[in-house]
């Protein structure tokens, strides 16, 4: 996991803590956060872990540019950005540009700052990715291709089924990676050492009967066993978590040099973005992991 770049998620999160900060900044919108935030039963260590993986990733002059604008400032460019995503690895984002021209000129010289590091940080990500299946076995590399390519028509396709579709594809292609020869599976554990838990560590066979299960949702088929898949969901998800807590724990930090409002903004609003998250996707699976999926079974034989 220490080796890995993930400036795609860095860039899709700050994108999406300005839009999660401005979106929910008024009246009920923002109290339905504040109560998210009180009521979160994440793990707090996880959630510090969280935030300071991300703090971390991002260049402290890109906060500093963005917390030195007003509000109305930030909320101009963040509709600017929005535009931005489709245009992020052009040089001149005209579309973009254009709108923080006309409704906030007064921002467009950090509009155009902004808008160059997420580009530094786009094309790293697209380094990343072009490098990501190098020197890999066909059994690895093949499905990996697939994958890239139904991904990128997932993102573009508008039409449920064909959606649907394309994760199946996704899901079939990550099941060919996890049923290549063990050798072939090594070499992508040593490439990609945050991979290695799930192509050749204990997480492995969970993973199979996961990426299967997901293949039926996608084709909206019934479980033969669902009780199997509740059990290597269940352990996936805490074996996963002791993971990130371990890295989160061992890492060295780099240092950041922000102010301290600085700091004790972003960290606010990365947080509340965290639990918004958290409450829409995570918490039904916290309860997975606490629940004792033997006890539910003797309980109700009708389960599976």
């Amino acid at each position: 996991m220490k080796n890995i770049n993930l400036t795609l998620v860095v860039l899709a999160i700050f994108v999406a803590c300005i839009h999660a900060r401005y979106t929910f900044n008024s009246g009920s919108q923002l109290s339905l956060v504040r109560l998210l935030s009180s009521n979160s039963d994440s793990d707090p260590k996880l959630k510090e872990g969280v935030i300071n993986w991300i703090k971390d990733q991002i260049d402290p002059e890109l906060l500093k540019t963005w917390y030195g604008l007003s509000i109305s400032e930030r909320m101009c460019i963040q509709r600017g950005l929005i535009l931005a995503k489709e245009q992020i690895e052009e040089e001149h984002p005209t579309e973009a540009m254009e709108f923080i021209e006309n409704y906030c000129s007064s921002a467009a010289d950090a509009a155009k700052k902004l808008y160059q590091g997420l580009r530094e940080y786009a094309k790293k990500i697209k380094s990343w990715s072009e490098s990501f299946s190098e020197d890999m076995p066909e059994s690895i590399q093949v499905p990996m291709e697939k994958i890239s390519k139904r991904s990128k028509w997932l993102s573009l396709s508008k039409d449920k089924d064909h959606q649907e579709e394309n994760l199946y594809h996704i899901f079939e292609a990550l099941e060919e990676i996890l049923d290549a020869p063990e050798e072939d599976r090594e070499v992508l554990a040593r490439k990609h050492s945050f991979l290695a838990p799930f192509v050749t560590g204990n997480l492995h066979s969970d993973s199979i009967k996961i990426v299967q299960a997901f293949k039926k949702i996608a084709r909206k088929e019934t479980f033969e066993n669902s009780i199997e898949f509740a059990k290597a969901l269940k352990n996936w998800l805490k074996v996963t978590k002791i993971e990130l807590m371990d890295y989160f724990e061992t890492r060295t930090r780099p240092e950041t040099n922000l102010p301290d409002d600085i700091d004790r903004k972003f960290t606010e609003e990365t947080g509340m973005l965290y639990d918004i998250v958290y409450a829409a996707y995570a918490a039904p699976f916290s309860a997975l992991v606490e629940m004792d999926i033997s006890a539910e079974v003797e309980s109700n034989e009708d389960f599976e």
